[in-house]
């Protein structure tokens, strides 16, 4: 048993002698939930598993229910109704045939059949679809990732570009890997075959994005990644009709960036639904990754974005800097070009957008700064040493550090007529919460499905989605005294 919180309980039991009746097989299954009943809380997944059968070679009709040919009739039913579910009702992540042995999600439970004296009933490494692929599995976030994901008993593929670090965690972790560049997109579409679901984690993404959506495309596979770059975000909603199409989920943003600020914007927006401005923002003191650093080098030099009208407009760095109190007192803030910018918009509707985060004096000069010399920053040679520098000197938090410095997240909407409404959350830091958000809406797609298209975290999970994570609370200021 699974709960919410992704604690999870195993209980198991080896019998006296063989069972070959039902009526046995489900008071030894009954005798093990029966002390987890009634559950403390919400319950995530539930699941029984059997191993060590055999067949029965001859007919019993006085002691067995189970015997050779009704256990084959058996096994035929399921497979049957398995079948349907992942061809009809859009629970199976791509269309697939039911596989023996195998574990299949369907109705948000797990079935799992285990054999091991019936060789014939284990599917082969071809056969087997996994748990997904997590592309850019060596990096810091995507490591992270594949390491929640097997202390959850899922099997994703680790893949990436680099043979020697995909290989090594493998190996570590005891999972399958595959490792492909993005150079060649036919190669890429047969890496994708054997998979449901692709998690790229491999940033920029602006180098990564596209190819993996379109091969995604290609082979009916759904997307999901954990950007925050505009342009990105954007461009994934110009494939919507394509997935619609295809019949498969694009969702990029489905980490920090842009998760918690897309269900306060859902939150803003369900209590002011005429609201016609939006304002977001966090504030949080941890140390970057490498990937991250190379993300942000990238948009050096880039001039700021704002939504106004619907539209995403240019809006030079350090102007249209006001006060915010993002839950530690207020503080000068500065817009930046965060993924809202276009997530927020296809969330909720809302025409006129800015993102916000704290910004100290001598950072808001440089800022300004950059407005007229961000040539320079933008030149191949001057890109190319500071990428090297950072892939040679930076390195992500580790444990302790994302433990000591939590996330501070800030939503604010207006309506025409002057009200207003303000949200804030205080939630794990923002690569821990990263590693949460992302395989939660993972499972969500492989266990239920959602309709095809390209949709935003909100959009598939719910407002308070981001309130189910762990160490993620809403934040009360004290209201001042009259």
């Amino acid at each position: 048993m699974k709960f919410a919180d992704f604690q999870q309980i195993t209980r198991s039991k080896s019998a006296d002698d063989a069972i070959d009746s039902f009526a046995d097989l489900e008071s030894q299954s009954l005798g093990l939930l029966e002390p987890l009943l009634p559950p403390r809380k919400g319950v995530r997944l539930l699941g029984i598993s059997l191993s060590s059968l055999s067949r029965r070679r001859r007919r019993d009709a006085a002691n067995s229910h189970w015997c050779s040919d009704e256990y084959d009739a058996a096994i035929e039913r399921a497979e049957a109704k398995l079948s349907a579910a992942g061809s009809h009702s859009g629970r199976c992540p791509r269309p697939c045939a039911p596989v023996r042995g195998f574990r299949y999600a369907t109705s948000g439970a797990i079935i799992l059949i285990t054999m091991p004296d019936a060789s014939f009933l284990v599917p082969s490494e071809q056969e087997a679809i996994m748990d997904g692929m997590i592309y850019g599995a060596n990096g810091y976030t995507g490591e992270l990732i594949a390491r929640e994901a097997k202390k959850r008993g899922t099997v994703p593929v680790l893949a990436g570009r680099d043979a020697a670090k995909i290989a090594e965690l493998a190996k570590d972790l005891s999972l399958p890997s595959k490792v492909f560049s993005l150079d060649a997109p036919t190669d890429v579409a047969a890496a994708l075959a054997s998979v449901g679901l692709v998690l790229n984690c491999a940033g920029p993404f602006s180098k990564t994005a596209d190819v993996l959506m379109q091969a995604c495309l290609a082979v009916k596979v759904h997307y999901l990644d954990i950007t925050g770059e505009i342009g990105v975000l954007e461009e994934a909603h110009r494939f919507d009709t394509d997935a619609k199409t295809a019949g498969v989920v694009l969702c990029p943003g489905v980490g920090f960036d842009v998760t918690p600020t897309d269900c306060i914007a859902l939150m803003l927006k369900t209590a002011l639904p005429e609201a016609q401005e939006l304002a977001l923002g966090f504030e949080s003191d941890h140390r970057m990754s490498a990937g991250t650093a190379k993300t942000l080098v990238e948009a050096l030099g880039k001039s700021g974005k704002i939504r106004r009208g619907g539209r995403i407009v240019d809006l030079p760095l350090g102007r249209g800097c006001r006060e915010v109190d993002f839950g530690r007192g207020p503080k000068r803030a500065m817009p930046i070009p965060w993924g809202d910018i276009a997530s927020a918009f296809y969330t909720t509707g809302i025409p006129n957008i800015t993102v916000f985060t704290p910004i100290s004096s001598p950072r808001l000069a440089i800022a300004r700064l950059m407005n007229a010399f961000g040539f320079i920053l933008q030149s191949p040679r001057v890109q190319t040493w500071l990428v090297d520098r950072i892939e040679k000197t930076v390195k992500g938090p580790d444990v302790a550090m994302r433990d000591a410095s939590p996330t501070w997240v800030w939503g604010e909407a207006k309506d025409s007529s002057g009200r207003s409404e303000e949200i804030r959350i205080v939630s794990l830091n923002g690569y821990s919460l990263t590693v949460f958000s992302s395989l939660a809406i993972v499972e969500r797609l492989i266990a239920n499905g959602f309709p095809p298209g390209c949709w935003t975290p909100a959009a598939i999970m719910g407002k308070d989605f981001i309130l189910s994570l762990p160490g993620t609370s809403k934040l009360e200021l004290p209201r001042p005294i009259a």
